[in-house]
């Protein structure tokens, strides 16, 4: 099966693995292709990838990640993660576009738009979507 896993704040190795990288990696030993759609901009992320302008493609133990470069951040309450979010989206949009190929559509660490780009496209291509909530992040902002 062919998987897209959609999470604007993933992080992966070498900068940090975060449970949806993790996740990704077990779906491959089962025998699945996976995507993993993440960006370089993630207030929380001690370390991220750098050094390109659109996208950048890794592939890590036959995971491919497509690291998208959006707008920075420093405040979780400020005016440019809402924009970082839109422009984020805007990148999944073009992807899903251009790609098409996917069996099942995972959403994890939602932001406020993130499932825009998946819904609009669902009724054309008929993906299957998978909403995964991850509240520990807002644990960890406020303690």
């Amino acid at each position: 099966m062919k998987i897209l896993y959609i999470s604007k704040y993933a992080t992966f190795l070498p900068y940090s693995g975060s449970r949806q990288y993790y996740l990704c990696q077990e779906f491959i030993k089962l025998g699945h292709d996976v995507v993993l759609l993440c960006s370089n901009s993630n207030h929380l992320a001690v370390q991220t990838p750098k050094g390109f302008t659109f996208y950048k493609v890794y592939v890590i133990k036959s995971l491919k990640v497509l690291c998208f470069n959006v707008l920075r951040y420093s405040s979780s309450g400020s005016l440019f993660r809402i924009i970082s979010w839109l422009h984020f989206d805007f990148y999944v949009l073009i992807h899903l576009l251009i790609s098409r190929k996917y069996d099942r559509v995972i959403i994890s660490s939602l932001s406020l738009t993130t499932i825009l780009p998946v819904v609009i496209l669902k009724s054309f291509f008929n993906y299957k979507i998978v909403l995964r909530s991850e509240t520990y992040g807002l644990f960890r902002e406020r303690f």
